[in-house]
């Protein structure tokens, strides 16, 4: 015999007047807490990739046209130049120059008609910010920093870091909304009319069911649950519902939504 065949059935209709007043004190369940977190840890994998592309590619780009700007400039020495690949070759030139008296050494990818024009101990100007030099330099030259692509990659660093955001936000917002119907929500009897089965390998149950709000109306409504609560339900078993009065179209079985409700000692309803 398995643990959950030794536990108590569970009560998928407790009465409405067993719920304390709200707002109510509430607690996520286990292991739907879990289950909730899990797309939170990509997510947050994903937002800390979207910061790391902006410190370590767009933070430096930004510093560097500020230099452009308002930098500080100094005489450098080229020391080396290199092709990089062969189809859509890139170009860097290496040189020295020296930032508040300590020598730097920097590089910087530059256009071709640049790699072409200058030469190995050529002597060159170079724009750099005192609070980043290395992070900052630039060189004086044609088609050295502004281009399209820094301008496409920074729109595409930019792009990925307010689509993360806003699932982020979505997410957050969707686990407020459920929590505060747990909180604030109204309870009421309902009862289960249909279920389906939409996809069994994807985990995609569906609770067909039906409610009276405050305003008399006969509400219906569907629910994702989990196979436990799928297999446990039948069609006409009655069930706890909380919803909220200003938008019953906001609901939620009790027992399958991410919530318990706490009573004064703390204990799960």
């Amino acid at each position: 015999m398995t643990p959950e065949s030794l536990a108590p059935p569970v009560n998928y209709a407790p009465p409405p007047e067993a719920f304390p007043p709200a707002p109510r004190k509430v607690r996520m369940r286990w292991p739907k807490q879990w289950s909730s977190l899990i797309p939170l840890a990509f997510i947050a994998g994903f937002m800390l990739v979207g910061v790391a592309t902006f410190f370590l590619w767009l933070g430096p780009k930004l510093l560097m046209y500020a230099a452009i700007d308002i930098g500080t400039t100094a005489p450098a020495e080229i020391t080396d130049k290199v092709k990089l690949g062969t189809r859509g070759a890139k170009y860097k030139i290496f040189f020295t120059f020296h930032a508040d008296g300590v020598a730097q050494s920097a590089q910087v990818y530059v256009h071709l008609d640049t790699y072409e024009e200058y030469k190995v101990g050529d002597p060159i100007t170079v724009r750099y910010l005192n609070l980043a030099p290395h992070w900052s330099m630039s060189i004086d030259g044609p088609h050295t920093s502004r281009s399209w692509f820094d301008l496409c990659h920074a729109l595409c660093i930019l792009a990925w870091n307010a689509a993360i955001y806003g699932i982020a936000g979505f997410l957050f917002l969707a686990w407020r909304v459920s929590r505060n119907l747990v909180r604030f929500g109204t309870p009421t009897l309902g009862r289960v009319t249909n279920k389906q089965i939409a996809h069994s390998k994807l985990g995609n149950y569906l609770v067909t069911y039906t409610f009276r709000a405050l305003d008399g109306a006969d509400r219906e409504a569907r629910m994702h649950v989990d196979q436990r609560a799928y297999e446990a339900l039948a069609i006409g078993q009655e069930i706890t519902v909380l919803y909220n009065p200003d938008n019953p179209l906001s609901n939620v079985i009790y027992r399958c939504g991410e919530f318990d409700v706490l009573t004064s000692d703390d204990k799960a309803l």
